[in-house]
């Protein structure tokens, strides 16, 4: 049997986009989490795809 040690978000940091005109994509979400060592933790934003 394996167990695994679920993924715990420990830090959640925006940065706002300087831009609402598409021309200076500068924001950024940037997510920190613990887990399972050895395997990679995924995210999705709004039902989109990601790792």
């Amino acid at each position: 049997m394996n167990v695994y040690t679920k993924p715990v978000v420990t830090n959640v940091a925006t940065v706002a986009n300087t831009s609402c005109n598409n021309t200076s994509n500068t924001g950024s979400i940037t997510v920190t989490a613990t887990g399972q060592t050895g395997l990679t933790k995924q995210y999705r934003i709004n039902g989109g795809t990601g790792n």
